[in-house]
């Protein structure tokens, strides 16, 4: 097969060089060479010079060549690495939730990677750790002084539709979820980390009865609480079992009379 163009130039570097021997044996002997052989020999050696410089430049443009194609494998390879797995894709997506973020389907990231292309709307769909984060504020003007639109319960709904079976981290509050309390006390069981700010919702946590597996966290904000956490005529509830993952409990400056009496919970297993 004939050389092409772009190889003809450096096909010679990669032939035998065929030397053979211009001092005709006198390697091996202490003869003294005649004219002729000088000549000869002379010849050979400038021959030999010119393919050492012809192979130097080679070299150079070789070496020219190997750092251009390791730029354009550099250069295409990363419009190739722009696709990254979806299983990479969603651990980022993960990471940029903000778990503090007030709910909001227009901001919140769940809301806002999954309009960005078909893809990535399929990644954060699939994947529940994007919407396992609830938190409400108290959207009443009055006592925030801030216009704040308030979501929908259908917004609400959906989100912990694709939360799926994940663990759940949720922020009670008082004026916004007192109407949407039944959605999320049904799935108690999933929750992961509660903030209480009222005494309603703690109570009626105690007295729920579930198991919670995943919850590890619990804080008690004092920004709402009244009196005691409990009812004085509260019966005894022992949350000892049914929290066998709670590694954190968050008092504030809660009246926290009923510990470790009236309320029983895992205060061994406890690390703050």
């Amino acid at each position: 097969m004939p050389c092409n163009s772009t190889c003809s130039t450096h096909c010679h570097l990669f032939r035998p060089l065929n030397l053979g021997d211009p001092s005709e044996g006198l390697l091996l002997s202490n003869t003294i060479p005649s004219d002729l052989q000088i000549a000869t020999i002379s010849t050979a050696l400038d021959k030999a010079k010119q393919d050492i410089t012809r192979v130097q430049d080679a070299i150079a443009l070789l070496s020219a060549q190997r750092a251009e194609l390791n730029e354009f494998i550099r250069l295409q390879g990363s419009v190739v690495s722009r696709r990254l797995p979806n299983e990479m894709l969603s651990e980022i997506f993960v990471r940029c939730v903000d778990a503090d973020a007030t709910f909001d389907p227009v901001h919140n990231a769940g809301w806002v990677l999954a309009r960005v292309s078909r893809r990535w709307r399929s990644v954060a769909l699939t994947t529940p750790d994007v919407w396992s984060h609830f938190v409400f504020r108290d959207y009443d003007y009055m006592r925030t002084g801030v216009h704040l639109p308030i979501p929908s319960r259908r917004f609400w709904e959906m989100q912990l539709e694709r939360a799926q079976l994940a663990p759940l981290s949720i922020c009670f509050t008082v004026a916004t979820t007192d109407e949407l309390a039944d959605m999320f006390f049904a799935v108690a069981h999933q929750w992961k980390e509660i903030t209480f700010v009222n005494n309603w919702h703690f109570s009626r946590f105690v007295k729920l009865g579930f198991d919670y597996p995943y919850l590890k966290r619990i804080i008690l904000n004092d920004d709402d609480f009244r009196g005691p956490l409990l009812p004085a005529n509260a019966p005894d509830a022992d949350l000892v079992k049914a929290l066998p993952a709670l590694t954190d409990l968050a008092l504030g400056s809660c009246d926290w009379k009923p510990f470790p009496g009236q309320l029983r919970l895992p205060w061994s297993q406890l690390n703050t």
